[in-house]
């Protein structure tokens, strides 16, 4: 998984071998992404015969989730997604700093 941050946006690349659309979760919350999905069974390489040993296993079947925090608030609504190539790319906008009001307290009749 990369984790790349702009002046306006974070972007998270992560390598999904053999993950179909249909099959992957992404969501915000706070400042936290999660990205989920599950891998078929190794079957679909093999044309449905039964696998007799594995020799090597880097891209194993089954759940798969991965979460990644980030530096700050992100524009949820904006959040944008594209699985490419067995890459998913997520573009994540952040939150533009508040500037928050500071009002003047009146003063208080001094009655002593």
């Amino acid at each position: 998984m990369d984790v790349l941050e702009t002046e306006k946006a974070w972007v998270v690349r992560v390598a999904l071998a053999g993950v179909a659309n249909r099959d992957l979760r992404v969501a915000v919350e706070r400042d936290v992404l999660c990205v989920r999905n599950v891998r078929s069974p190794h079957t679909d390489a093999t044309g449905g015969e039964k696998i007799l040993r594995h020799h090597q296993l880097e891209i194993e079947p089954g759940p798969f989730e991965a979460r990644v925090t980030l530096g700050g608030a992100v524009e949820r609504e904006q959040v944008s997604a594209r699985l490419e190539d067995g890459l998913l790319i997520v573009h994540l906008p952040k939150c533009a700093p508040r500037r928050i009001e500071i009002r003047e307290t009146p003063e208080a009749d001094d009655e002593s």
